[in-house]
């Protein structure tokens, strides 16, 4: 009859320690579980990470070539700018050129017509 008493409470402890085996089974699986679901964030974190670096790179390279654009355009303002200043300069040469051949060809008439009144004074 103990026997069958110690029997008894064996089972019902081997029950407990499978319940309890049965329930740190399942504690370890949602440990593992929550374990991976941790390293995929992180990783995907990391990816994260390492997409907006090159986004950076990549937006710091388009920077620096649109600054540099704008150098050359206000170098070729510059530029056009001296040019125009060039030309303005030379259409005054040439205005004064001209101006200058106008006095002559006026001069050139008035002689003309000197010469033309001496040899009608003369006829």
């Amino acid at each position: 009859n103990s026997d069958s008493k110690i029997d008894s409470q064996i089972n019902e402890l081997k029950e407990i320690i499978n319940e309890k085996e049965i329930k740190i089974s399942h504690l370890t699986d949602k440990i593992k579980s929550f374990n991976q679901y941790s390293n995929d964030s992180i990783s995907e974190i990391i990816l994260e990470s390492a997409e907006n670096k090159s986004s950076i790179v990549v937006y710091e390279i388009q920077l620096k070539k649109l600054n540099e654009d704008i150098d050359t355009y206000k170098q070729n303002i510059i530029d056009l700018t001296n040019e125009i200043n060039n030309n303005k300069l030379r259409i005054n040469e040439l205005e004064n050129e001209n101006n200058s051949i106008l006095h002559q060809l006026i001069d050139s008439k008035l002689a003309l017509a000197n010469v033309s009144s001496m040899l009608d004074n003369e006829k």
